[in-house]
């Protein structure tokens, strides 16, 4: 073995230092289809609208967008982030994803 396959590639990243703080919240959307075949999409702990879209990944971007706003505005003047705690229990026909979202 040489001494440059030990070396790492010049246009590699140093893993140097602490990570950076990335805050990281839950978003949890409860996915269903409507009489159409639309997927609905709700968040269960946070207020936002909800989505109906033609795909499951669709309406989940969707309504994962509304919610990093709201969570974005509130996180970055310091006000308190209004959830909903506990959740809404999802309907019997619906679908839970947890998803993290990072700011």
């Amino acid at each position: 073995m040489t001494s440059n396959e030990n070396a790492a590639p010049k246009n590699s990243l140093p893993i140097e230092g602490p990570a950076p703080n990335v805050p990281t919240f839950t978003c949890l959307v409860y996915l269903s289809q409507d009489e159409s075949g639309a997927t609905k999409a709700r968040v269960a702990n946070l207020e936002c609208s909800q989505a109906i879209c033609a795909s499951p990944r669709d309406a989940m971007a969707q309504v994962c967008r509304e919610f990093k706003a709201r969570v974005r505005g509130a996180y970055a003047t310091g006000e308190t982030i209004d959830w909903i705690e506990p959740p809404a229990e999802p309907l019997p026909d619906e679908q839970v994803r947890s998803i993290p979202v990072h700011l």
